[in-house]
């Protein structure tokens, strides 16, 4: 059994990077690993859909973010440790998240990717959707590239992550990092 460190609080492993970097590729891979719940932004978003498909008013439809943080915050409030991933815009979001500081310890785990514009297209071509809706999507990618390359200015723990064809420090090595903190 790996022993673990750290001071009494939860451990929030926020990963972050841009659309197609292997977010949410490293969250499922460190949750199995680390038996830890993920919480996917992409997962809260379709499922805000899916109530929205089944009669819900349009305004369900913009509430993901409540949604993703209030359930995080209640999470950590309990005392769950969890790994939670999400395109994080630089500006916007770390107001969020020191408030998530305040209940956990947070570690941003940030995944870049000389391919992940691609994997991002090539992921949205596979799905059902108009060509003028691909399109833009790969022109908000372009939008945001600038604010989601970089990791977010927080005063916590920053673990840069390269994911080409496999990450780099290695899943194990991160939950060895993890697991000292």
């Amino acid at each position: 059994m790996t022993t673990v460190t750290g001071d009494g609080r939860p451990l929030l492993v926020l990963i972050s990077g841009s659309p197609g970097s292997g977010k949410s590729t490293l969250g499922r891979l460190l949750s199995k690993e680390m038996r830890l719940p993920h919480l996917n932004r992409d997962e809260i978003w379709a499922g805000l859909r899916f109530t929205h498909q089944r009669g819900a008013s349009d305004d369900v439809l913009a509430r993901g973010i409540v949604a993703e943080y209030g359930a995080l915050e209640h999470l950590l409030a309990v005392g769950v440790s969890l790994i939670a991933d999400g395109t994080l815009h630089r500006g916007e979001f770390e107001a969020n998240i020191r408030r998530l500081q305040d209940l956990a310890q947070v570690v941003n785990l940030h995944v870049r990717s000389s391919q992940a514009s691609q994997r991002f297209e090539e992921r949205e071509r596979a799905l059902d959707q108009s060509a003028e809706d691909l399109d833009r999507k790969m022109h908000k990618l372009k939008e945001i590239q600038d604010v989601v390359s970089e990791p977010l200015d927080l005063t916590c723990q920053t673990i840069e992550i390269t994911n080409e064809d496999d990450f780099e420090p290695s899943v194990e090595q991160i939950i060895r990092e993890l697991h000292q903190m």
